[in-house]
Order: C-alpha cells, then sequence, then structure tokens
C-alpha cells in the first residue's frame, strides 16, 4: 500500500513536502519530521529525472545486499576508527531521491553488532540498474545527528554541524503551527474481501484537528477505543477495490510541546503483563 502525505497550506515553506512510504495497514499518525535529505540537487529547478523511486530502492538494495554476501552476513562501514558491522533494518522509501542526472541519494536504517542503530545516507551514480555507490555517511547513532543537512542560495544541498545549529534545522517549531495534513493510501491488489483500519489524528491540549474531508471507494465507519479513545476509519474491501485510493484531509493547529506531567496516565497500567508482553520469571531472568 502506498501512501502520500502533504503537508502544506498556511504551513511554513519546509512543511511543503511529499512522501511516500510503504505501511502495513495500521499507521500510526505522528507530526515527527526528519531531516530532508537533498545533499546535492540540481541547481536547475526545470530538471525532470525520469529515474523512479523503485529504481533508486533497487539500486541501494542491490548495493547492501552484494556487500553483505560479501561480508559474511554485515554489511561494514569504516566508522571513527573502528568498522561497524550493520544489518539492514529498513529503507526510507520516503527520502529515496534524484540529485540529477545519474546521481542519486538513499537513507538506511541499520542495526550494528553492537547493539546500537544507525541511520546511514549513500549517494550513487549511474543509470537504474547499473548505479554505483560513491560515498557512504554514517548520519545518525540512535536517533541522534551527527550532522544536519541545508539548502544554500544556489539551492544546492550541504552538510553543517549539529552543535549551535538553527532550530529550525533540527525540526523544532517554537510557538505555533498550522497546516493541512493529507493522508493518502493506494490499495494493494485484492484477491478476495479485506479489511483495513487505518488510525485517524486526536485533538488534545497541544493540537486541534479538524477533518475537512474523507473519499473512499466503500463505506466507512469510524470505531472508537474505548479505553484510551482513539479513533480509526474501518472499511470492508472487495477485489474489485484493487488499486483503488483512499485520502484523507485534516487541518491542524498545533502548540510547542515540551516535557509535561500528564496527571491523567497512570504508569502501572504500562507495565502490565499483556498478550504479546509477557512477564513470566523465564522472561525476567532472560
Amino acid at each position: 500500500m502506498q501512501l502520500h502525505f502533504v503537508a502544506d497550506k498556511k504551513c511554513v515553506a519546509r512543511m511543503g513536502v511529499t512522501v511516500v512510504m510503504i505501511f502495513v495497514f495500521c499507521v500510526m499518525f505522528s507530526a515527527c519530521k526528519k531531516d530532508e535529505k537533498l545533499a546535492q540537487t540540481t541547481s536547475s529547478p526545470a530538471y525532470i529525472s525520469n529515474v523512479s523511486i523503485n529504481d533508486i530502492k533497487e539500486g541501494i538494495e542491490g548495493h547492501i545486499n552484494e556487500q553483505v554476501r560479501l561480508g559474511e552476513g554485515y554489511f561494514s562501514i569504516p566508522f571513527k576508527n573502528k568498522t561497524l558491522r550493520l544489518k539492514l533494518v529498513r529503507i526510507h522509501l520516503e527520502y529515496l531521491a534524484n540529485l540529477g542526472p545519474r546521481s542519486n541519494f538513499a537513507c538506511v536504517d541499520m542495526v550494528g553488532k553492537d547493539g546500537e542503530f544507525y541511520d546511514v545516507d549513500f549517494f550513487m551514480e549511474g543509470d537504474p540498474g547499473s548505479m554505483k555507490v560513491t560515498k557512504t555517511m554514517v548520519h545518525k547513532i540512535n536517533g541522534q545527528p551527527l550532522y544536519l543537512w541545508k539548502q544554500k542560495q544556489d539551492k544546492s544541498w550541504g552538510t553543517v554541524p549539529v552543535d549551535n545549529a538553527a532550530e529550525e534545522l533540527l525540526g523544532i517549531i517554537t510557538g505555533e503551527d498550522q497546516f493541512e495534513f493529507t493522508y493518502l493510501a493506494k490499495l494493494p491488489k485484492l484477491s478476495g474481501p479485506a479489511r483495513i483500519w487505518m488510525p485517524l489524528p486526536s485533538s488534545d491540549q497541544f493540537q486541534t484537528i479538524k477533518m475537512e474531508s474523507i473519499e473512499a471507494p466503500v463505506k466507512y465507519k469510524i470505531l472508537t477505543d474505548t479505553k484510551h479513545g482513539n479513533k480509526v476509519i474501518y472499511m470492508e474491501l472487495r477485489a474489485a477495490d484493487s488499486e483503488k485510493e483512499i485520502k484523507m484531509i485534516f487541518d491542524v493547529d498545533r502548540k510547542e510541546k515540551g516535557a509535561y506531567a500528564d496527571s491523567k496516565v497512570k504508569k502501572e497500567d504500562y507495565l502490565k503483563s499483556e498478550k504479546m508482553v509477557p512477564l513470566k520469571a523465564n522472561f525476567r531472568e532472560a
């Protein structure tokens, strides 16, 4: 299922971005925003690429798989006087980008043999089917950036240090923020009846959500979780609904959110044993 998220309207310019993701049916709404990854975009705004996201995905997957084969099950990267031995977690499809003629960018999450999580940036040259990685950089360790991306006056992108970086580069929004959020989901090929649950964003003390419209191929219901009050849109689909789209548009007003005490939360509720999180003795001893 392909999902397109668009934030524009009243929002600041950096919110005007369209991304593509491969997701399972249940997707959590989030206002989090990752750093833009276009490190060396062409200076010509008229440039149009015929390279698809899938071409870049296949290029980086092929490179990683080959290096894992040569590395006896691990992808190796020299880093700070040592060699990281990594395994692929996921490719950020939303940040794959064509930077110019025969130049592409990819970002992936990897987990190290040392137990740490790494965000790695790749630059590739070449045509679809024959892309070669020319540069590999460790961008983040356990979510903490080692550098940031900043667009220059000539529209190209370069890296800047994290220390003393401007708040906008760190993705920090102060005060209030308003934008229109479009949630577009393209259904996969269906061989028979199917059901779908899609989370709906909720208003709280830090954000106000107004639903503008919902476009769906079939009738839908809005279900509410009786315990936490979360809402989802529920639909029963048919094979005839294959590859159709579901589109939801929301107006969002957000307030700056920092650390705060929530008197309504009972931590005991989150420490109980659950079906998928047992607390038996053998788990405690592991």
